[in-house]
């Protein structure tokens, strides 16, 4: 049995905004990649009200010449106290010819 298909490309941009004090965001990805896919995510999580709490967890599988990308970044707001955020990238790249590259930013924003 084989799961393969023919993709060239995919891109998934994830954007979450906080506006409701105590609210919970869970989000995962998995990619499994192979010949010469490129998957690329990216996340943009804006915590704007206090007492939230994120958590994202994207995993790659790069086998053959496979690209992935991700681009993770949290943004707190001076009104946010007390957020809690995390965010994790964990890949494994199996041949020389595949890449994966990431970047992760969080970022407070200054008081005024």
């Amino acid at each position: 049995m084989s799961l393969r298909y023919i993709m060239v490309s995919l891109v998934i941009v994830l954007d979450l905004v906080f506006k409701g004090e105590g609210a919970e965001c869970q989000c995962n990805g998995c990619v499994i990649a192979d010949r010469n896919q490129h998957v690329d995510n990216n996340t943009l999580i804006d915590h704007q009200v206090p007492h939230c709490t994120s958590n994202e967890l994207y995993k790659y599988v790069l086998d053959d010449g496979a690209t992935g990308a991700f681009a993770g970044r949290v943004l707190v707001r001076k009104d946010a106290q007390k957020t809690i955020s995390q965010e994790r990238n964990q890949n494994l790249v199996t041949t020389k010819k595949a890449r994966m590259y990431s970047n992760r930013c969080s970022k407070s924003m200054p008081m005024t």
